[in-house]
């Protein structure tokens, strides 16, 4: 789920993000980024995630992306 709804223009697959396959390479931990630029709006950010476990197991991942654009503001 993602909201603001947005529309990549290409295929979009978290899974293959490096946000995504570090938060499952730490199962469990809460996650912080670096910052990076999203590819979806060009604007930097960075993102705080969390493993989803379901029965032992890793089903997803849950996380929040906050636009650093949005700290400079007064």
């Amino acid at each position: 789920m993602e909201t603001p709804h947005f529309f990549p223009k290409n295929p979009y697959d978290p899974r293959l993000r490096s946000w995504y396959q570090e938060t499952v390479k730490h199962r469990g931990q809460n996650i912080t980024t670096d910052p990076y630029v999203t590819s979806v709006t060009d604007q930097m950010v960075i993102s705080v995630t969390h493993t989803v476990e379901r029965s032992n197991e890793t089903v997803g991942v849950v996380g929040i992306m906050l636009y650093l654009a949005e700290f400079q503001k007064r």
